[in-house]
């Protein structure tokens, strides 16, 4: 990419080309797709100073390689310095905060529309599913709180008022053993109960009538 050796004279648009065309070459797979001879500028006054900085900061053959341009001259030959793209951002790119923003905006938006691997998708999956059992857990809450807050219902009776209504008397004592006898059957059913307002006794509970109706079955001798 010699046509597009950047300088600190560079615009954003010229930058921003650059760091695309490094971006393609890394996609398909290229290791160190960056020149150092491109990009030296945007921080050093000497490719010397850059190369002396290269050296001493990163890892020959891990962050950058160097290469011969011609072998057979020895040591007279200029020497190629490739990067990686993780040792262009730290030992370029962030030294520069306007160039650090445009390389944000390719790099990190690139990383952004990656397509998600198999697992990456299955761990949203569960996620999901995580989240729309506890929606559904609070949604089962909701509507129990709801139910729990309803004082009148046609199918839900007092004690006494079941009693009333199919003409058996009862006294305070066995409407008490009574209650207790619905209240363990809703409990061992997992049925709600309710409560209503009462003058005697501040509230009285109200059992559902399928339960009361097997609780008045049993003969009332107490």
């Amino acid at each position: 990419m010699k046509e597009l050796i950047l300088s600190k004279e560079s615009t954003e648009n010229e930058i921003k080309t650059y760091f695309q065309k490094v971006l393609e070459l890394k996609q398909s797979n290229d290791e160190f797709p960056v020149n150092l001879e491109e990009v030296w500028p945007l921080v050093y006054g000497k490719k010397s100073d850059a190369v002396e900085a290269l050296r001493k900061d990163f890892i020959e053959h891990v962050d950058f390689q160097s290469l011969r341009q011609n072998p057979q001259r020895g040591s007279a030959s200029p020497i190629d310095y490739n990067l990686s793209v993780s040792c262009l951002e730290y030992f370029i790119v962030r030294k520069v905060r306007p160039i650090f923003d445009v390389y944000r905006k390719v790099f990190h938006r690139a990383a952004e529309q990656k397509p998600l691997s198999t697992l990456e998708l299955l761990e949203l999956t569960i996620k999901g599913m995580r989240e729309n059992h506890q929606e559904l857990q609070e949604v089962k809450r909701d509507v129990l709180e709801l139910k729990a807050k309803t004082v009148t219902r046609p199918d839900y009776f007092t004690i006494v008022g079941y009693g009333t209504l199919k003409h058996v008397s009862i006294n305070i004592r066995q409407a008490s053993m009574l209650g207790r006898k619905a209240t363990k059957l809703c409990q061992e059913r997992g049925l709600m109960m309710d409560k209503i307002p009462d003058p005697r006794f501040g509230e009285v509970k109200m059992y559902p009538g399928e339960v009361l109706s097997e609780v008045f079955s049993e003969p009332i001798n107490y």
